[in-house]
């Protein structure tokens, strides 16, 4: 293939992912594309592929006889790196070796998904479901730190002559300068949201249960994450009256994307007995200023306690009040009930809580439960704030 041809493809491969595999491909499509120059990412090689959290660097070369499903597994190979957050452990440690524990880690996942991955790739059952930490000081502990095993120069399983060591298939790169911190907060949400989207149309793929529980967790500055929770959420539709001009050149038609503001917003306040009147205090200013700084076209308070107490609707000019309605036992099943029973469905739902009642089953909207314990909600993504 020329390298023209190898750019259609990898778009056209991520374009099917979407339709059988939302998980892997709504993941995908934050990295952008872009073709190496001289083989090489910062002085790094890159015979195939890599991924650094903010590109999906290729080798035009090195995909030129790549087929089109293996392109699919590897556009589920390089983000999944980075929602295991293999890049920001990279660090000090060895890349080849960190390459090749990662793989490991990575490529049972993709495979249990059904979908391929080039001839040679890593795989080995006794790394099953063990984290790439895990993996890494595992081989540095065999005979000369891991040299000689699968995955080192010449010893992959089915490597011809010239071919890349099968951790080459698909590098992972130590992130951009400065944008660690960020990157790793940002792809724990996108696991979070590409898991619900996933999980919305019945394509969730086994196995990965695991893997969202353990990238949930705690945050202390959780209004920054709020705000970055609801601007992923109104990333955008799609339209097909203007066709995305980048693929449009390459003669493939796809949608382009439409942007929009912070759009519909439900928050739900818990104003159960469990909640203290210093935590209502709390939940009351957090409610006014998520209104002044988002200006949400449409913002619903949900009052509840063991049932929804009171409804508010605002309107970015308006000027919201705080009540307080309740004091009784808590359960959070009536929230999603009054949505589902409502004239619209939110763009997200942000609850404030300290997360002591039942659970309904997850929602197809992204949910935020914004919590004064250091509990665990059973889905969507759960940050802590200190009242």
């Amino acid at each position: 293939m020329t390298p023209a041809e190898v750019e259609r493809n990898l778009i056209k491969a991520r374009a099917q992912l979407l339709l059988t595999q939302p998980f892997f491909a709504t993941l995908a499509l934050r990295l952008v594309l872009e073709a190496v120059v001289d083989g090489k990412v910062g002085g790094t090689e890159v015979p195939v592929a890599a991924t650094d959290g903010e590109k999906f660097y290729y080798n035009p070369e090195g995909m030129a006889d790549m087929t089109m499903d293996h392109m699919k597994g590897i556009w589920a190979h390089e983000p999944l790196h980075i929602a295991l957050q293999h890049s920001a452990r990279i660090g000090s440690r060895d890349p080849y070796l960190v390459n090749v524990a990662a793989d490991y880690c990575v490529n049972p996942i993709v495979k249990a998904a059904g979908l391929s991955l080039p001839e040679g790739h890593l795989d080995d059952p006794q790394y099953h479901n063990k984290t790439m930490d895990e993996v890494y000081r595992l081989l540095g502990q065999q005979p000369g730190g891991g040299k000689g095993k699968p995955g080192q120069p010449g010893q992959g399983q089915g490597q011809g002559k010239g071919q890349p060591n099968p951790a080459d298939w698909g590098k992972v790169l130590a992130p951009p300068k400065g944008k660690a911190e960020t990157q790793e907060q940002n792809w724990r949400m996108a696991v979070q949201q590409a898991a619900q989207a996933a999980r919305a149309c019945g394509k969730m793929p086994g196995g990965l249960d695991a893997l969202i529980d353990s990238l949930r967790g705690p945050r202390s500055d959780w209004f920054d994450y709020l705000k970055r929770f609801v601007a992923d959420t109104m990333i955008s539709d799609y339209r097909w009256s203007k066709p995305s001009r980048r693929t449009a050149s390459l003669g493939i038609y796809l949608p382009s994307t439409i942007r929009e503001g912070v759009g519909h917003i439900d928050l739900a306040i818990d104003t159960s007995g469990s909640i203290s009147n210093a935590e209502l205090e709390c939940f009351g200013s957090k409610f006014l200023a998520l209104h002044e700084e988002l200006k949400p076209e449409l913002l619903r308070v949900i009052y509840f306690d063991a049932k929804v107490q009171r409804i508010d609707e605002f309107g970015p000019e308006d000027t919201p009040n705080f009540h307080i309605a309740g004091r009784g036992g808590t359960d959070f099943r009536p929230i999603f009930d009054w949505i589902a029973q409502s004239d619209r469905e939110p763009k997200c739902l942000v609850v404030l809580t300290d997360l002591e009642a039942p659970f309904p089953e997850a929602p197809s909207f992204p949910t935020l439960w914004v919590s004064v314990n250091e509990s665990q909600a059973p889905f969507g993504d759960t940050v802590y704030m200190e009242a």
